[in-house]
């Protein structure tokens, strides 16, 4: 099997196997089905060109932090007031995560989502 095709069923399995780590398949699928649905995923990764660099498996710490109440903080204040709130949290947060080696994925309304451990795992990601 070639490189590409063999990376692309490693991350075919790994999303069934979370699928299944979670619970959010459906009891009386069969494994014929299964084993249909791993083929179809690893056909399309290798068409879409993916991947096309080896697999990591890599240690990483993700954080998800919001404003806690912000929907009632900004349903209550102008929204000028609502967008300086949200530009010096941003800022402040921004600076503790680059201070302790994050990276902000994305930020999502009064949401930021950032991860550890990349390009390099750290001792404390979990």
């Amino acid at each position: 099997m070639p490189r590409r095709q063999s990376n692309a069923l490693e991350i075919a399995e790994q999303m069934l196997q979370i699928l299944r780590d979670k619970q959010l398949l459906q009891k009386d699928i069969e494994e014929s089905e299964l084993n249909e649905a791993v083929e179809g995923v690893t056909s399309l990764l290798v068409r879409q060109g993916y991947p096309e660099r080896d697999v990591q498996t890599k240690l990483l710490t993700i954080l998800l932090s919001d404003i806690r109440g912000f929907s009632a903080i900004a349903n209550s204040y102008p929204a000028t007031d609502v967008v300086d709130l949200l530009n010096r949290y941003f800022s402040r947060m921004g600076d503790i995560i680059v201070d302790y080696g994050g990276r902000i994925d994305k930020l999502m309304g009064d949401s930021i989502m950032v991860v550890f451990g990349l390009p390099e795992s750290n001792e404390d990601d979990v």
